[in-house]
């Protein structure tokens, strides 16, 4: 319907599901991955990655300071726009290699004792806390921690969502598994024990911070993810940053959002 009142349909191939892939090759679609623009390699580390997209005429290479495979999509469909609208390539290459990841967006930030924290608090789901942690497992660090806050408006899937995160921490990765709130205490937590990872329950993020602040050393990667009401795991972030300032990276530091959290966790603090 789209290509009905559009020159071009820019879509992710692997995300198109399998009933509706003859679709890929209407006319005025341009699809990636398995189609016309190949994510074919990627070098991750905490400062980005290298990255090369790869047309049947061209390669493009550059380096984003995105340190997450699950956002090159996005980036790829960027390239697809500048190709179509016949931008400069040194002009695409200085604009991808200038974007910052979003406050609480897999944002990556100094801690203290000389550790980093992937800040990835904004939300959480399923397939992003999974993905969240494939990043991690993906980098380099003597010690890793995460950090893992219920995953709310889950309904009568919560149990088994969390079941899922939690049997998809790896002990051989993780350091320590900490999680945050009801659902991901009493079900990823226990999913995650089983799979043989040392794991701390706490209430409020703000125990989290204090304990998991004493606890980090040189060499740790801490990934802190989370959702929103009941959770707000960028209040753990906050204590784990080496500069103070820091916070005005993080999300929802506004006065009504610090409010709204001690209403949320007065008399639990």
């Amino acid at each position: 319907m789209a290509t009905k009142f559009s020159d071009h349909v820019l879509l992710d191939g692997d995300s198109v599901p399998v009933k509706y892939q003859t679709k890929l090759d209407s006319p005025g679609v341009v699809s990636f991955k398995e189609g016309d623009v190949v994510i074919s390699s990627s070098k991750l580390s905490t400062t980005g990655q290298n990255v090369s997209f790869k047309t049947p005429e061209r390669k493009f290479s550059f380096k984003t300071k995105f340190i997450a495979s699950h956002n090159l999509p996005a980036l790829a469909l960027a390239y697809l726009v500048g190709l179509i609208l016949d931008v400069d390539e040194a002009d695409m290459k200085s604009i991808l290699e200038d974007l910052e990841p979003f406050p609480g967006r897999m944002q990556v930030i100094k801690g203290v004792k000389g550790s980093l924290i992937i800040d990835d608090t904004y939300n959480s789901s399923p397939e992003a806390a999974i993905a969240a942690l494939g990043t991690l497992y993906g980098l380099k660090a003597e010690h890793k921690i995460a950090i893992l806050g219920q995953m709310n408006e889950m309904g009568d899937f919560s149990q088994g969502y969390h079941e899922e995160v939690g049997r998809y921490c790896d002990p051989k990765q993780l350091d320590l598994v900490a999680t945050i709130g009801k659902d991901a205490n009493q079900y990823l937590a226990k999913e995650a024990e089983a799979k043989g990872c040392k794991v701390l329950k706490f209430e409020t993020p703000y125990h989290a911070g204090e304990i998991i602040a004493s606890m980090l050393k040189k060499d740790t990667i801490v990934l802190i993810k989370g959702s929103q009401n009941g959770v707000f795991a960028e209040e753990t972030v906050k204590l784990l940053l080496e500069n103070p300032e820091d916070q005005s990276k993080l999300v929802r530091q506004s006065e009504g959002w610090l409010k709204t959290k001690r209403d949320c966790f007065k008399g639990k603090v």
